[in-house]
């Protein structure tokens, strides 16, 4: 279209140039000689203008019609140029469609080849396919002969059998007497199986005895060698010592007596084996006999459901003791330090009470009468006067008491984790609490309120004399609800966790009612996923002007004040700033006089103000979100608020204080949390649940220790508050 408008702009043009010029031409044509003169006179002036007039009219006529035929000429001319360009422009856009349709054509082509791969692909696989099936049908069909032929053998005993069921009928008396006959053969057939199957499970049994005996009596026997050799060296070499040559008659007794049972254990090991061999033949033969029978005998069918239930219930009965078989194959897979460990520590040797609360963990609430009576036997409870002559004899104590005094893995060994626990009655409680948590590598400082009397105060000295890492606070405070005293306590540990241990990663603060919900290993894999961000509570919405400020000043460091529980799991350099931070002592003074319950501000308003710098701080919005929303939920506590908006469960316990004390109903729930802790428990008033407890956290150390128990933490580093700390 471009291209047309400028062709007819160039005819137009052409056409008024030839005008104009073809004028001009007709101007000038006239003769210099034949212009009228200027001295005429005016007849003759006139005479010749007109007669100037009529040539040039003529003229001009002229060139007028020479002009408008070139002009049509040339308006002609440009209509066809203008058609031919059309033409033109027409079969280029022709041209260039076939050009298009011939690309795409190409793409469709070399998209055709790429299809036509994979088909031809398929075209040999169904081939091979097809062959397959060809040659299964010709096995079929060589299949199918055999069979045809069984066919016709059963139908020839068919007829045999209906030949005698003709003469069997044709002699009732004859059939009956085979019958009861059978029936006898049948019940003394059985009750041999079921003899030899006794004997079979005994002679199982004492094989198993005795194979655990040789075990031990081998092991005895090596660790005997090991003590002979360097007893006989030392017998050599320093004869004149009267106590080692002791030592070296008793372990010379001890080996001859190991020697004897091992020879002991393996002649049993010889004659079980023998008597073995004995019944698998009696049974070999009672089964060709029972075979005999099942012929002859009409209640073969019944016989044979009975003993199809039998063999599912010998399934499951395998099936268990291959599951006990795996647990012992874990136990022996490992070396021989960790066995001597696990002996140690969750052998049968220890003094654990296995009360059995499997069934309350699995909401059966049929076995409560029973764990209840297994846990009220050991009442009375330990008094503080029995903790302080217990623990005279440390060694002594340590191990009546069962407390793990191993890292039990290098990676716990390498995570240490400070602990306060804060409390003011029921030393027994707080022990079990240590007893529970308890690891070599951690560290643990206790604080016993001021108005608690001086014998329990002197039991929980004397417990934390017997470990190097337990200490008491010599400095007592008398703890008031909602007063500053509720805080001093835990600043104070703070400081002596701090002096007294370089290296260890967190710090969990607790009371003497709470119970971990997680093993030691357990916790390190979750702080370990925390990244180094901190666990701690927080609201603004449900503040409520705590912190009104009495002298009316305003917040110090520009801090937004913050809402929330005094237990946190927090970082080491979380209680570095807390204790040298310039800035944390001039919130905490103000505080002091400013806010109602300073206990619950202090913590959560350290941490959630991002522009204080203070490490493992929490840069979002401080609001705590429900364990749905992995936002910003609180995982340091399980705690059964009555009046929480999201920390608000069924209570099967009883409520005090707004706060569910845990029942043996709780059990499943409390099995079943993410957090780290759960508050709270009454021992001396519904002792069953911590009993239960107990069990789980030791039974799941064991496992975990065993390798028959993993714990997965990835959960926890995709929280809101461990992926935007500072």
């Amino acid at each position: 279209m471009n291209r047309c408008k400028i062709v007819n702009g160039i005819h137009k043009g052409v056409l008024i140039c030839l005008v104009l010029l073809l004028y001009f031409l007709s101007y000038i044509s006239i003769a210099p000689d034949k212009r009228l003169p200027v001295v005429l006179n005016n007849t003759e002036r006139t005479r010749s203008y007109n007669k100037r007039i009529n040539i040039q009219t003529s003229t001009y006529a002229t060139n007028l019609k020479t002009s408008i035929s070139v002009s049509t000429s040339a308006i002609s001319y440009s209509s066809k140029s203008r058609t031919i360009i059309e033409d033109d422009r027409m079969i280029n856009e022709k041209e260039h469609m076939k050009n298009e349709d011939h690309m795409e054509n190409k793409k469709n082509h070399f998209i055709n080849n790429e299809d036509n791969v994979p088909n031809e692909e398929d075209n040999v696989i169904k081939e091979d396919d097809r062959m397959g099936n060809y040659d299964n049908h010709v096995i079929n069909k060589e299949n199918r002969l055999p069979n045809k032929e069984n066919h016709v053998i059963s139908e020839d005993d068919h007829f045999e059998n209906e030949e005698e069921h003709v003469i069997y009928e044709d002699d009732p008396m004859k059939n009956e007497e085979n019958h009861v006959i059978n029936k006898k053969n049948h019940v003394a057939n059985e009750e041999n199986r079921v003899i030899n199957g006794n004997k079979y499970m005994e002679n199982v049994d004492n094989h198993v005895i005795n194979e655990d005996d040789h075990m031990k009596s081998e092991e005895n026997h090596v660790i005997n060698k090991e003590n002979h050799l360097p007893n006989h060296e030392n017998h050599v070499i320093s004869g004149d010592d009267y106590m080692e040559n002791e030592d070296r008659v008793i372990n010379e007794d001890n080996y001859m007596k190991n020697e004897e049972k091992h020879v002991i254990n393996k002649e049993n090991r010889l004659q079980n084996e023998k008597d073995h061999a004995i019944n698998e033949k009696d049974q070999i033969e009672n089964e060709k006999d029972r075979m005999v029978n099942e012929k002859d005998n009409p209640l073969y069918q019944d016989s044979r459901m009975v003993n199809a239930e039998d063999n599912k219930i010998n399934e499951n009965k395998n099936s268990k003791m291959k599951e006990d078989k795996m647990l012992n194959k874990n136990v022996y897979a490992l070396n021989e330090e960790e066995r001597i460990i696990n002996e140690r520590y969750f052998g049968e040797n220890t003094n654990r009470k296995i009360i059995g609360c499997k069934e309350l963990f699995k909401r059966e609430m049929s076995g409560a009468n029973r764990v209840r009576k297994i846990v009220t036997q050991g009442l009375p409870s330990w008094t503080p006067q029995k903790y302080e002559e217990k623990t005279k004899n440390c060694s002594s104590f340590i191990d009546e008491r069962g407390y793990i005094t191993h890292p039990l893995t290098t990676e716990e060994q390498q995570f240490p984790i400070a602990f306060s626990i804060l409390m003011y009655k029921n030393v027994e409680q707080v022990e079990r609490l240590l007893r529970a948590i308890y690891r070599p590598q951690n560290i643990y400082c206790i604080h016993v309120d001021s108005k608690t009397n001086i014998e329990i105060y002197g039991a929980l000295s004397g417990i934390s004399q017997c470990f190097e890492n337990v200490f008491v606070l010599r400095k007592r405070i008398n703890v008031i609800w909602g007063k500053m005293s509720v805080l001093t306590p835990e600043l104070l540990c703070m400081e002596e966790l701090w002096k007294r241990h370089k290296t260890w990663k967190y710090f969990i603060n607790l009371t003497g009612q709470e119970f971990p919900l997680k093993t030691n290993y357990e916790l390190v894999k979750i702080l370990q996923a925390y990244n180094g961000a901190n666990d701690v509570e927080a609201t603004v919405k449900q503040n409520l002007g705590r912190c009104r400020g009495i002298s009316r000043t305003r917040p110090p460091h520009g801090i937004r004040v913050t809402k929330g529980a005094v237990h946190v799991a927090v970082t080491r350099g979380y209680v570095d700033y807390v204790l040298h931070d310039r800035r944390a002592r001039d919130i905490l003074k103000w505080m002091s006089y400013s806010c109602y319950i300073p206990d619950e501000a202090f913590f959560t308003t350290l941490n959630h103000n991002p522009h204080l710098h203070v490490p493992g701080s929490y840069k979002g919005y401080p609001e705590t979100s429900p364990m749905s929303n992995t936002k910003k939920p609180y995982l340091a506590r399980f705690k059964n608020r009555l009046n929480s908006r999201i920390h608000r469960w069924p209570c099967h316990g009883k409520w005090v204080r707004s706060m569910c004390i845990f029942n043996f109903k709780d059990l499943h729930t409390l099995s079943t949390r993410k957090e780290l802790f759960a508050n709270k428990f009454h021992l001396y008033d519904n002792p069953l649940p911590y009993a239960c407890m107990e069990e789980l956290i030791f039974n799941r150390t064991r496992d975990e220790f065993q390798g028959t128990r993993t714990f997965n933490a990835s959960w926890y580093s995709t929280l809101g508050f461990v992926k935007r700390h500072v």
